[in-house]
């Protein structure tokens, strides 16, 4: 169940959701074998949460989009002792805020943060992973050719180069670290 909003001269626009899922018969890694090959039927697991959005070109150059999710992810029934644990690898709390600058018709430059919080790093909930804020960037070019337009991207994702974990392997035998500093090339041929 949602809102959406939209300000009349269309410059800003909002969403909030309300999720409540319940899915039965999933799979999760074994919380009994140390090897995450090995997996059970988690019975039953239930999703609830909020999510919320708000975007807005603030002025002409200027454009914001903030993110919030809080999310609570649960093992409602079980066949092995996980009722009631937090299901793994899913944070309670997890945002991003971007920005853009439009410098000219050409020519725009973003920053963003993306947030992430604790969350468990096995179904038995023996540990818990740190959250973390990553930085990321973009630049992009667009040219016209004729009628269509030709737009060139570069993206550097974690750009302050911080160490972080991703997620885990859903076990305790270990997590899997977020990616280093990187860039991303792309072209986009609009016609």
């Amino acid at each position: 169940m949602g809102i959406k909003t939209e300000s009349a001269d269309q410059r800003f626009s909002s969403t909030l959701a309300f999720f409540y899922l319940t899915k039965s018969n999933m799979l999760t890694d074994d919380p009994n074998r140390a090897d995450p090959n090995f997996q059970i039927l988690a019975g039953q697991i239930r999703s609830r949460g909020i999510e919320f959005d708000l975007a807005g070109q603030v002025t002409d150059r200027l454009h914001l989009l903030g993110t919030y999710a809080y999310t609570q992810v649960n093992y409602t029934q079980d066949f092995d002792g996980l009722q009631g644990h937090r299901v793994e690898n899913v944070p309670r709390h997890q945002g991003s805020l971007w920005g853009t600058w439009q410098f000219n018709q050409a020519f725009k430059a973003g920053l963003g943060a993306v947030a992430v919080g604790p969350r468990p790093g096995d179904s038995d909930n023996s540990y818990m992973l740190p959250g973390y804020v990553r930085l990321d960037a973009m630049a992009a070019y667009t040219h016209k050719v004729g009628e269509h337009r030709l737009t060139a991207q570069l993206n550097i994702n974690n750009l302050l180069d911080k160490e972080y974990y991703a997620n885990s392997a859903g076990s305790n035998l270990g997590v899997i670290p977020g990616a280093p500093i990187n860039v991303l090339g792309s072209l986009k041929y609009e016609f």
